[in-house]
């Protein structure tokens, strides 16, 4: 099932599509426009609307004659996905996560390096230095907002964790790439 709000984010290049169900049919045609459509697009709703018709669209090669793709460790994995992204601006620890989802931390710690093939703690921080460089690329909020946005406490542990991860402070970060998005539009 995907979001209506996000599909409708890239409502441009389907529009002229009758969508029925969130399922698309033409499939050939919508991805060439729809790729037409995001040349150049970089904001997160029109990001996340992409990746949601691409989905819708895998969807409909997948065979599912052998078995349920969203049983078990599939389904527990979306959960989680989902709790991590609905959490962004808060710490997302393992142990709220298990408390949420009632299991065990260690099962969910086991089974999710398992099947992403890092750990949670690691793709977590992934997702929410993602979030501060996006953050960090298209708006002019302040460092410390987007620390707290992304659910760090102090100024200093995200500073700290961001050049950890990117190899530079937030700040040259936005200097260096407000820098590259002028030299593009000039």
């Amino acid at each position: 099932v995907f979001s209506d709000d996000l599909i409708a984010a890239i409502s441009g290049p389907i529009s002229k599509y009758k969508l029925d169900s969130i399922l698309l049919h033409d499939i050939p045609t919508v991805y060439r426009d729809i790729f037409i459509h995001m040349q150049g697009k970089s904001d997160i709703a029109s990001i996340k609307g992409l990746l949601y018709v691409l989905c819708s669209l895998f969807y409909l090669k997948i065979d599912y004659t052998e078995e349920d793709t969203f049983s078990g460790s599939s389904q527990l994995l979306r959960d989680i996905f989902i709790y991590i992204e609905n959490n962004i601006g808060n710490s997302c620890n393992l142990h709220d996560l298990a408390k949420e989802l009632r299991y065990n931390e260690f099962y969910l710690s086991r089974m999710f390096l398992k099947h992403v093939g890092i750990t949670y703690t690691e793709y977590v921080r992934n997702t929410k230095m993602n979030h501060a460089c996006y953050l960090l690329r298209n708006t002019d909020d302040g460092i410390f907002s987007i620390a707290s946005k992304c659910g760090y406490a102090t100024h200093s542990s995200f500073n700290r964790c961001f050049k950890q991860f990117i190899g530079m402070t937030p700040q040259e970060y936005r200097i260096q790439n407000c820098a590259n998005n002028n030299r593009v539009t000039e």
